[in-house]
């Protein structure tokens, strides 16, 4: 039988190897008076490698720091050529083939087109043949004595071409001031209208060419047309 002493706190008999009492936990005839925490007295405290003589005598901290630094940057080497060998390995050739309601599609055939591109092409296009289609316009004024007045239809007097236009010169006798001719692009034909003393005039010239000027002189109207873009 093992031998017992007494707890002198709860009066409780405990097996001597015991140093504390393990119903009221106080000190067995004033035993383990130092505190060994959780390990107990008997039990030894995992020494730790770097502690020991070899680690941290011969590889001390800073040789330790230094070979770990070495390795990383070995790797780091090693990882970089493996990215820079995957970048430069020619891409594989993907087969595929595309079918349309059960027709078999030639990729090579098809045209891509740029939506944007066109619908901003198109919109300059329109905005620019608005521009052309009113080059001057009548006021209240004249578009009401234009009107009022007898009108006549004015004589072409002169055609010239050139490589790269068309001058026509109309004769508009009562006309003095180039503000009293109105001239409308039209997509296929021009339209000329002008106020006079006694009378108005008015012309429509069948050609889609574009306007390129035109003035006022001596009582003719000199029009300059340019080609087509």
């Amino acid at each position: 039988m093992f031998k017992k002493n007494k707890c002198h706190n709860c009066k409780s008999r405990v097996n001597e190897k015991y140093d504390f009492c393990p119903h009221c936990g106080s000190p067995i005839n004033g035993k383990a008076k130092e505190d060994f925490g959780m390990l107990g007295k008997n039990d030894m405290q995992e020494q730790n490698p770097l502690a020991d003589p070899f680690f941290g005598g011969m590889l001390g901290g800073g040789m330790l720091n230094k070979m770990l630094n070495n390795t990383m940057k070995m790797l780091e080497k090693e990882l970089q050529r493996d990215m820079k060998e995957a970048q430069n390995m020619p891409a594989g050739k993907t087969n595929f083939e595309l079918y349309i309601n059960g027709k078999k599609i030639d990729p090579s055939k098809i045209k891509v087109t740029q939506v944007q591109e066109q619908a901003q092409a198109q919109e300059s296009k329109e905005s620019k043949k608005q521009k052309e289609q009113l080059v001057t316009a009548f006021n209240k004024d004249q578009m009401k004595k234009f009107s009022e007045l007898p009108r006549i239809e004015p004589q072409t007097s002169s055609v010239r071409r050139f490589s790269n236009r068309v001058i026509y010169e109309i004769d508009l006798p009562e006309v003095k001031s180039v503000q009293d001719v109105a001239i409308t692009k039209l997509e296929n034909s021009i339209e000329i209208k002008a106020v006079g003393k006694t009378k108005s005039y008015f012309k429509v010239i069948n050609v889609g060419l574009p306007i390129a000027g035109y003035e006022l002189e001596e009582g003719k109207l000199i029009l300059e047309l340019g080609t087509k873009d």
